[in-house]
C-alpha cells in the first residue's frame, strides 16, 4: 500500500518521476502500532474518536439523512453506559490480532448468524454504477472534471484518457474512478 489514496490500478497513471515518491508501506506500520497500543492508548483513541470523529462526522451525516427520509435514527451504542463500559474494558477485550470489536462479536454470535455476528461494516454507500453508467447527465459531468485532470501535470494524460473512456465498469474500477474524481475536484 502506497500513500497515494487510490490502488496500484491507479497508481499507473501517475508520471513515472512521480510514482516513485512517498510511498511506505502501510500494513508494518499498521501491524507494530497494533502490537505496541497500551490499554490507555487505545482508551485515548477512543475517546478521541468520541469526542471528535463521531460528532462532527458520522453522527452529523445519519442525522441528516435520516430526518431527510423521515426514518426515527437511534445509536444504542452510544448510551453513556455502554460507552463508559467500553472505555473501561481492557484492549484484549477489544482487539485481538485483525479483530475489532471482539467482545461484542462474541456476544453477537449468541444470537445472530455467523456471517453477521463476524461480518465487515457497511457503511451507507454511494450508487456509483448508476451514476457512472446508467445516468448520463451525472457521467458527462463527471467527464469534464476529470479531464481537466490533463492540467495538472501529474499523470500521463494519455493513460488517464484511456481509464476515462474505458469500458470497465467494475466496482474497483468505479471506485477509483470516483476518487480521481474527487482529487480533481480538490485540485479545482
Amino acid at each position: 500500500t502506497h500513500i497515494f489514496p487510490f490502488d496500484q490500478t491507479l497508481e499507473v497513471l501517475i508520471k513515472n518521476d512521480l510514482r516513485n515518491e512517498n510511498k511506505f508501506e502501510i500494513e508494518k506500520i499498521y501491524e507494530h502500532i497494533i502490537k505496541s497500543v497500551s490499554d490507555n492508548q487505545l482508551r485515548n483513541a477512543q475517546i478521541a474518536d468520541i469526542s471528535c470523529y463521531l460528532p462532527n462526522n458520522v453522527l452529523i451525516k445519519t442525522d441528516m439523512m435520516s430526518m431527510m427520509h423521515s426514518i426515527e435514527l437511534r445509536s444504542p451504542f452510544l448510551d453513556y453506559r455502554i460507552a463508559q463500559l467500553g472505555l473501561s474494558m481492557p484492549s484484549h477485550l477489544k482487539i485481538q490480532g485483525n479483530e475489532t470489536k471482539k467482545i461484542l462479536r462474541d456476544l453477537a454470535s449468541e444470537w445472530l448468524p455467523n456471517d453477521i455476528a463476524t461480518g465487515r461494516k457497511k457503511g451507507f454507500g454511494i450508487p456509483l454504477n448508476h451514476f457512472l453508467t446508467k445516468d448520463n447527465k451525472i457521467k458527462d459531468e463527471v467527464i469534464d472534471v476529470l479531464l481537466s485532470l490533463k492540467s495538472t501535470n501529474l499523470f500521463n494524460n494519455e493513460l488517464l484518457e484511456k481509464y476515462i473512456f474505458g469500458n470497465d465498469t467494475s466496482d474497483s474500477n468505479l471506485r477509483n474512478i470516483y476518487k480521481l474524481f474527487s482529487l480533481s475536484v480538490i485540485l479545482n
